[in-house]
């Protein structure tokens, strides 16, 4: 019973700066198998891809599922278009937000995976599976990876991993698994999926 409450509170609708959203009247659309689904809405096409091994929820953006769940990962543009030739790093940024009031999420900064997809699928490109750190993100907070073709020059803060991969153009999935804590540990897929495109 407690693992329903929180499934069911973890689907309740909110929106980043907004108050008192009323719930959706229909249930998100879940993915929980390693298979990719169609879920989608009017302005965006690409498929809701699943990576992770019976995850208890996938949340992915920029489908509709972002709005509809308190855990979940976007990116700072959908279309990312670095400029090999430019002396200035250009960075990618993928950014988990915990938007539940009651409950924080745990991560693991070195456990994400980058998945390209192809004419048979989604192919594996990138990836890190430690699991000797973890971070905990409290209500209303975020962990950000950020993405760079080169190696970025400025100091790196806490609450941002490194990744240095030289992508060609193409759709990617960026995916980690976050632990909804609470009376019973959630665990909830998120995936950001992006267009590479080097000018």
């Amino acid at each position: 019973m407690k693992r329903r409450t929180l499934l069911a509170t973890l689907g309740v609708a909110a929106t980043a700066g907004c108050a008192g959203v009323a719930p959706p009247e229909t249930p998100p659309s879940e993915s929980t198998t390693a298979t990719s689904t169609s879920t989608t809405t009017a302005s965006d096409r690409h498929e809701c891809p699943s990576f992770a091994s019976d995850p208890d929820r996938t949340v992915c953006w920029p489908t509709e599922d972002r709005l509809e769940s308190r855990v979940y990962l976007n990116a700072s543009i959908p279309v990312f278009e670095p400029d090999p030739d430019d002396s200035v790093v250009e960075s990618l940024e993928f950014v988990l937000h915990d938007q539940h009031p009651d409950h924080p999420v745990e991560v693991t900064p070195d456990d994400w995976r980058i998945h390209r997809r192809t004419t048979a699928g989604w192919s594996p490109v990138a990836s890190e599976s430690s699991t000797e750190s973890r971070e905990t993100i409290r209500p209303g907070e975020r962990y950000t990876w950020s993405l760079t073709f080169q190696t970025h020059p400025t100091p790196q803060p806490a609450d941002t991993t490194y990744i240095v991969e030289s992508l060609e153009d193409g759709t990617y999935a960026f995916q980690t698994v976050a632990r909804l804590l609470g009376d019973e540990t959630l665990r909830v897929e998120c995936v950001a999926i992006v267009e590479v495109r080097r000018q």
